[in-house]
């Protein structure tokens, strides 16, 4: 159909009425729906809001994870330090004649590896000095985040150390 020459008149209806010259009557609807770009008919507004969501959502998830890995490797960094520093105690002079009375940190360093830090992984430094048993040595680092200390905690047994406050402290031998 040729719409040339025609007569538009808008309803009330948003329908256009098209008149030819051989007074063939068709309705056009205007403006039913509203055409937007973007995928899936989304404005890029809506889809960013979309996938503001989505990232949140997935924070959500993801947070804790990496957070209780983040603890995980700081307990085990802090476990392998205490075996580190009571293995220099027993290679030292003090171990070899088992009285650890006068026993400090900067005795040690000949016996720790080169790498090794009295700071631990959480920021603390390690302590080491004589029990009350001087045939026994007590090695301690203030552990301030609960759950690290509790991961510290489950790799030994309970008669191996004490906890005071937030300082756990390991005998040996």
């Amino acid at each position: 159909m040729n719409y040339q020459n025609c007569q538009l008149e808008v309803t009330e209806e948003k329908q256009l009425e098209v008149n030819d010259k051989n007074q063939v009557q068709s309705k056009i609807y205007l403006g039913v729906g509203k055409k937007q770009a973007g995928l899936m008919g989304l404005a890029f507004i809506e889809l960013f809001a979309v996938f503001a969501i989505l990232v949140g959502i997935a924070a959500s998830f993801l947070y804790p994870m990496i957070k209780n890995g983040q603890e995980t490797a700081q307990a085990t960094k802090i476990i392998l330090g205490f075996q580190t520093l009571t293995q220099a105690a027993y290679d030292s002079p003090y171990g070899v004649a088992s009285n650890y009375t006068g026993i400090k940190f900067s005795d040690l360093p000949d016996y720790l590896p080169a790498t090794f830090s009295q700071r631990a992984e959480n920021g603390e430094d390690y302590e080491i000095k004589v029990n009350s048993n001087p045939t026994r040595f007590d090695a301690s680092l203030d552990i301030p985040n609960d759950r690290v200390r509790a991961r510290v905690m489950s790799k030994y047994d309970s008669s191996q150390y004490t906890v005071t406050g937030t300082t756990f402290t390991i005998t040996g031998p």
